[in-house]
């Protein structure tokens, strides 16, 4: 049962705090894979009802729908993640 202890300490500090509120307060760069196998890599600057906006190191500012995002973690960790990802092709 000792999952259980790392499980109930994480919920005591992100039970009421969404990911999306997490991404913005990090200030870091992330990385953002998209439906439509796109993605985008850059800082959120805002938490909105239903999007986020997001700065692209491009310096442009874009609005994503929260629904698009499939996945989004911080860039440092690209190159150890990158190799967990599958894309499987429909037939």
């Amino acid at each position: 049962m000792g999952y259980l202890v790392g499980l109930e300490e994480y919920l005591r500090e992100f039970y009421n705090k969404s990911i999306f509120e997490q991404v913005v307060d990090s200030g870091e760069p992330w990385k953002f894979n998209l439906h439509g196998r796109r993605t985008i890599r850059g800082r959120a600057l805002e938490n909105l009802t239903y999007d986020l906006k997001v700065e692209t190191e491009a310096q442009q500012e874009q609005v994503l729908s929260k629904v698009e995002i499939k996945l989004l973690y911080p860039v440092h960790l690209d190159e150890s993640v990158q190799p967990l990802i599958k894309i499987t092709s429909r037939s």
